[in-house]
């Protein structure tokens, strides 16, 4: 098992009974924040952390979980799993052509809920992936072990585009997961737990159910679309969920 190399303040928040989260099913729905100058900064040096559980790590196709990606002239970074089981991270330097870093030798259980992040470094354009299981809806609050690390071919960028920040597949519906979001978190650092404040941290467990826009605490609004909706473990009964 790979050793714990990340954590915060020694100290793990837990989560009793039920928790709400954002249901998925894979067909056009999603959670969004406009494109706002919060993110301008998400340019170089970026972090991003989303607790999952997919019904199928190794779906038929790749399914992205945190984007800020459109057509052609509007795409900055998509972060999610191939069909494979394996992390990814695309990025646009000038926002059509796109990079794609991914993990060798990731592995994770259907329907069980995780941490997964990665950290990209752009002066060297060296990402870092990580994983974890602890139960708690506070990104900086998990223990992180290292995934996997893939090396970069040397300082780089991001595009600023103009697409909206979204939890769930990118502009155009299409690489779509299918599972709960329980909570992301979105940060200009190339490292995961030093401190920085996110630009967007929207904790989906703590919205009401049934609810459809909230604020996070970076000061993004956020809008559920399509199919997308809150509930509770307690209360799910939609089989896939």
């Amino acid at each position: 098992a790979p050793a714990v190399i990340l954590a915060r303040d020694g100290g793990k928040a837990t989560i009793a009974g039920s928790s709400n989260f954002l249901a998925l099913d894979g067909t056009g729905d999603f959670a969004s924040a406009p494109d706002n100058a919060r993110f301008d900064v998400l340019t170089g040096d970026i972090s991003i952390a989303v607790k999952v559980r997919l019904d199928d790590y190794t779906a038929a196709a790749e399914q992205t979980l945190v984007s800020k990606w459109g057509g052609a002239g509007t795409r900055s970074f998509r972060f999610g799993v191939t069909a494979l089981g394996e992390l990814q991270l695309t990025y646009s330097v000038l926002g059509t052509a796109s990079v794609t870093v991914t993990t060798v030798g990731a592995s994770f259980t259907n329907a069980t809920t995780y941490w997964l992040a990665v950290s990209f470094d752009a002066a060297t354009g060296d990402s870092t992936f990580y994983s974890s299981t602890d139960a708690t809806n506070d990104w900086a609050d998990a223990t992180y072990t290292v995934v996997d690390t893939v090396a970069g071919g040397g300082a780089t960028s991001i595009f600023d585009s103009t697409s909206v920040l979204r939890v769930g597949g990118i502009v155009g519906d299409t690489l779509m997961p299918t599972g709960r979001v329980y909570a992301a978190a979105v940060l200009a650092t190339d490292t995961l737990l030093d401190g920085t404040v996110p630009v967007a941290d929207p904790i989906f467990a703590e919205w009401p159910s049934g609810d459809s826009t909230e604020p996070d605490d970076a000061g993004n609004t956020w809008t559920l679309s399509g199919n997308a909706f809150i509930t509770s473990e307690a209360g799910s009964n939609i089989t896939g969920l």
